[in-house]
């Protein structure tokens, strides 16, 4: 298949980095390629088992930027995944739209976001923005050293720390 002219994006955050997804989506994670650690300007909130990243607010949100494939299936993948419903944006959990990643050699690049779409004002926000760093300080904070916190540890390396 012929490579697009002008390749897509997508900034992830959260239960998509590919050390915290879910086996499900196995397949469609390994089909991405690492760009680089980056952040993009907004507000990170703890709603439970996953984040929700609310763009427009004061603050950074860190996470990684990927190339997706030219395949559409990944993308339709995350779609589900999210509960991103194109038809009907205004009843789903989280949105799939555009923002501005900045990559830490100062580059700027146009990506893909899932963005919650819901108020979170009951969520607690996470500090610094680090989904990655938050879940290694709940593991740690449980007093289990465990197997949770040694996978994190192993496969954590290129995510940006401050």
């Amino acid at each position: 298949m012929l490579r697009s002219i002008v390749p897509e994006y997508v900034f992830l955050y959260g239960t998509l980095l590919p050390e915290l997804a879910p086996k499900k989506m196995a397949g469609a994670i390994s089909r991405l390629k690492l760009i680089a650690p980056a952040t993009v300007p907004g507000c990170l909130y703890d709603l439970g088992s996953y984040p929700g990243a609310v763009l427009g607010c004061k603050g950074r949100i860190r996470g990684r930027l990927f190339e997706l494939p030219d395949e559409k299936d990944v993308l339709k993948s995350f779609d589900t995944y999210e509960g991103f419903m194109v038809a009907r944006p205004h009843a789903s959990e989280f949105v799939r739209r555009k923002c501005r990643a900045l990559l830490e050699d100062g580059r700027k690049v146009i990506c893909w976001i899932y963005e919650y779409n819901r108020n979170p004002l009951s969520a607690r926000a996470i500090a610094g923005g680090d989904y990655f760093r938050f879940i290694r300080g709940s593991v740690t904070q449980m007093g289990a050293p465990s197997l949770s916190l040694r996978f994190l540890e192993g496969q954590g390396g290129d995510f940006p720390q401050e």
